[in-house]
């Protein structure tokens, strides 16, 4: 059974999250010249033109991404750190004061590059939320998931779960994925 505070607010980005953007902006404009930039500001017209850079920069997209490239330029990895952008805006835009309690984001470092990833980490480290993901890059799991440069970084509480299918629990890694792994043999 799962318990939840009243009012908590989860944000799914699936896979397929970055098609669905595209797929929504492709509805919305006319152009293929639009800007990422604009495409926020027309997705969120309560939203300051200074709010929407800040979230974007703090994944990683810079104003010369936004403002001068295209969104049907971006790469994949760009087009995946808008979609976190896009995510944490729209929670904000819709009767909450920031951004969500929790993000569920499955397999999050699709299409992105080795620096596209750790631009998220750095991200994700200073997001103070829950953080839920299903992935298989080790660099991703091992930079959100050993204790050690989480807590370091941000100062809260960090902890990893497995998700164990066989036995269907989830369990607590205390020392990190590392530590889990090795645990294996």
């Amino acid at each position: 059974t799962i318990h939840h505070a009243s009012g908590l607010c989860v944000a799914l980005v699936t896979q397929s999250a970055s098609e669905a953007i595209l797929h929504l902006f492709h509805n919305q404009t006319t152009t293929t010249t639009t800007t990422a930039l604009a495409f926020l500001q027309e997705s969120f017209p309560n939203k300051s033109q200074q709010d929407i850079r800040a979230e974007c920069k703090q994944f990683g997209l810079f104003p010369k991404q936004i403002n001068n490239v295209a969104m049907s330029c971006l790469s994949g990895g760009e087009k995946v750190r808008l979609v976190l952008a896009y995510t944490m805006l729209n929670n904000s835009n819709n009767n909450h004061n920031s951004s969500p309690d929790v993000l569920l984001w499955d397999e999050p470092t699709t299409h992105l590059d080795v620096d596209s990833v750790d631009a998220l980490v750095s991200g994700l480290q200073q997001w103070n939320g829950t953080k839920i993901f299903v992935s298989h890059d080790a660099h991703f799991i091992r930079a959100l998931c050993n204790s050690s440069s989480s807590t370091q970084q941000n100062n809260n509480h960090t902890s990893c779960h497995v998700l164990i299918p066989n036995e269907a629990k989830l369990r607590r890694v205390p020392n990190g994925i590392d530590t889990y792994l090795r645990s294996f043999g």
